[in-house]
C-alpha cells in the first residue's frame, strides 16, 4: 500500500510539474472566410458567424516550444453539389507564457487544402492522398496567436500569413519572407486543457 501511495504520489508531482512547463489543448476554431483585404475596414463583418469556417485544433506546448495544427472544414453550397475542403496546418514555434495568465506564440508551417467530393471521398490535387508528398508541397504560413488562459479553458486570437511560396521541395529561403500582411487570415480558437 505503501508503494501505491508514494508512486500516486510521484505521478501527481510529475504531472503538476509538466503542466508548469507544458501543455495540451484541444478545442474548436473559427476563421474568416476572406483574406484582410476583404475586410476592408468594415469591422463589422468580422461579428457575423455565416463569414467563417470551422473546424478543429490541437496544441502542444513544452519548455516554449510550440506545435499547432489546426483542421479547418469549408463548403462550397450550391444547388448542384455541396463540395467541401479540409484546410489542414500545421506549424511549429515559439510560445512565451507571460504570468500564466497569456501566452504570445508565433510559428511557422505548411498549409494543405484537401478537396472533399459529393460523394465524401477526399483527396489532394493529384485526386488522391499522399500525406508526405501533400505536405513537401504545400506552401508555409506563418502563424502569430495571443492566448488567454482561463484556468482550463483558453480563448485564442490568431492570424495565419502566408509566406511568398516555400515549401519543403523548394526550399529557396528568400520565400520565407511574408506575404503583403492584407493576404492573411484572422481567426479565434476555444480550448480546453488537457492538463
Amino acid at each position: 500500500m505503501k508503494k501505491f501511495i508514494v508512486f500516486c504520489l510521484f505521478i501527481g508531482i510529475a504531472m503538476q510539474l509538466y503542466a508548469s512547463i507544458g501543455d495540451i489543448e484541444i478545442g474548436s476554431t473559427a476563421m474568416y472566410k476572406e483574406k484582410l483585404s476583404g475586410v476592408d475596414g468594415d469591422m463589422s463583418l468580422l461579428k457575423h458567424i455565416g463569414n467563417y469556417d470551422f473546424g478543429a485544433s490541437c496544441d502542444v506546448r513544452l519548455l516554449g516550444l510550440r506545435l499547432d495544427t489546426d483542421v479547418i472544414y469549408t463548403c462550397e453550397n450550391s444547388q448542384a453539389s455541396q463540395e467541401g475542403a479540409l484546410n489542414v496546418f500545421v506549424a511549429a514555434g515559439l510560445a512565451f507564457n507571460i504570468n500564466k495568465l497569456l501566452v504570445l506564440s508565433g510559428g511557422l508551417g505548411p498549409q494543405v487544402d484537401f478537396a472533399i467530393a459529393d460523394d465524401g471521398t477526399v483527396s489532394d490535387g493529384d485526386g488522391s492522398i499522399d500525406f508526405c508528398k501533400d505536405f513537401s508541397r504545400a506552401p508555409f504560413s506563418y502563424r502569430f496567436s495571443a492566448m488567454l488562459l482561463l484556468r482550463q479553458l483558453r480563448l485564442e486570437v490568431w492570424y495565419r500569413l502566408p509566406t511568398e511560396g516555400f515549401t519543403i521541395d523548394d526550399p529557396q529561403l528568400d520565400r520565407l519572407k511574408p506575404s503583403n500582411p492584407a493576404h492573411g487570415k484572422v481567426g479565434i480558437s476555444l480550448k480546453f486543457s488537457l492538463l
